[in-house]
């Protein structure tokens, strides 16, 4: 009896010991009582399902802490996806009590991975977002692997819809509206999941879009710094028209981001990956370029199918790519390339190249559909965590961070463990 009430006890305080912070968009890494519960009865009339538009300390609303919660968990345990009141109300919409704004399903559950796309206008930001948020591509990304993505966002804002609605026109061959400034950008948040039984995982993916000129000029608050990713893009259209002289936005946008990124994240808990996009410009031939033109992926009849990786994430072939983009931004962009690596630890500096169309494009449309490489950023990240097989091949041993490793599988995982010793 003792045994069971001390596994009871236990059981209730199993969101304080379990929660994993979560950073909403000001940056700011929430208490679990600044997660609040509530559901669309309470916010009908005062919100657009984005954020709460009043105090949130007036709304109608739990927290874990409240008395009389039931918590309701998933399989990822850790932290509650809902609470039933003492009444039987079901509150299943986590709202962050300091910006108010509507948060993932599983903010608090899992690790967060945060990826937040950098570059000036033009560099093709908004075209790889749209393809990361394509579930054709997840189905590109997982088959054969056992992992999954779940849209995570409990919302169909306005301020996204526009996102999903020049989705649905790239497929049909048309370039995205260049993202406005000032702009409400929503992120795409998905929970990923991998492995099987006691060994299954999951991470939040959250990818947020930004306009090119806030990146241009880039205010001392902007939202990009809280983020633990930074995609840095820069068009190779920029890259060649630097080489001859001419006038480009991506060193003006660096000359910003440095600055900024030395005094506000001085933890230096972050990366850096600069992506190269319309590398289909570049030319093959390069000496420096050798071996870096082959193909992640290819299309066979409209449909997108793995090559480099179908085996598993090979960081040999990732890496000597990145290599090759490395010694051709050192020779031929070396103030950027030494700003960069001056002002950033080197092991926290990753190269890539993408082409998310492969083709000239004829004012807003293309014709051709040939994308180079465009897996690879979020498909490294993911291997490196843990969550995405890795090539038996690979020459590279990620970290695994096995940060929900305590509570296994399922709500209180730890708990059940406990439990079967107490039991003994």
């Amino acid at each position: 009896m003792k045994k069971m009430k001390l596994f009871n006890s236990l059981k209730n305080q199993n969101s304080q010991k379990c929660y994993i912070p979560y950073i909403d968009s000001s940056g700011k890494a929430l208490k679990e009582d600044e997660i609040l519960f509530t559901n669309e009865e309470n916010f009908q009339g005062r919100q657009t399902l984005e954020s709460w538009d009043g105090n949130p300390e007036n709304m109608q609303a739990w927290n874990v802490f409240s008395e009389g919660a039931e918590l309701v968990y998933d399989d990822a345990g850790n932290f509650p996806v809902a609470l039933m009141t003492d009444k039987g109300e079901l509150m299943y919409l986590k709202i962050s009590a300091v910006t108010g704004e509507v948060l993932p399903i599983h903010a608090g559950c899992c690790p967060s991975l945060d990826v937040i796309y950098t570059g000036p206008p033009q560099a093709g930001k908004t075209v790889h977002i749209l393809q990361m948020s394509d579930p054709a591509f997840h189905d590109t990304l997982v088959r054969g692997t056992g992992c999954s993505f779940e849209d995570d966002l409990p919302s169909s804002a306005p301020a996204r819809r526009r996102y999903e609605e020049a989705g649905a026109r790239f497929k049909q061959h048309f370039l995205p509206a260049p993202t406005r400034r000032g702009e409400i950008i929503l992120p795409y948040v998905y929970y990923v999941t991998s492995g099987q039984g006691s060994e299954k995982r999951h991470v939040l993916l959250r990818f947020q879009d930004i306009d090119g000129e806030e990146c241009v000029d880039m205010p001392w608050n902007s939202k990009i710094f809280p983020y633990n990713y930074f995609f840095m893009t820069i068009g190779a259209d920029e890259l060649l028209a630097g080489e001859r002289g001419e006038p480009v936005q991506y060193t003006r946008m660096v000359d910003k981001f440095l600055p900024r990124l030395r005094v506000l994240r001085r933890d230096r808990d972050f990366e850096i990956v600069v992506i190269v996009t319309k590398c289909d410009l570049l030319d093959q031939n390069d000496p420096l370029l050798t071996d870096a033109f082959e193909n992640s992926i290819r299309m066979e009849g409209g449909r997108m199918v793995r090559t480099t990786h179908a085996d598993g994430f090979d960081f040999k072939a990732f890496e000597n790519r990145g290599e090759c983009m490395r010694r051709y931004l050192q020779s031929e962009c070396p103030n950027f390339y030494n700003k960069l690596v001056n002002a950033v630890p080197g092991q926290r500096i990753t190269f890539s190249m993408i082409a998310s169309i492969g083709s000239a494009c004829d004012g807003e449309s293309f014709e051709d559909y040939r994308p180079f490489c465009i897996d690879e950023p979020v498909l490294a990240i993911l291997a490196k965590k843990g969550m995405y097989p890795i090539s038996s091949h690979s020459s590279v041993h990620p970290q695994e961070e096995r940060v929900d490793s305590l509570t296994g599988s399922g709500a209180g995982g730890f708990l059940k463990k406990l439990q079967s010793l107490l039991e003994m």
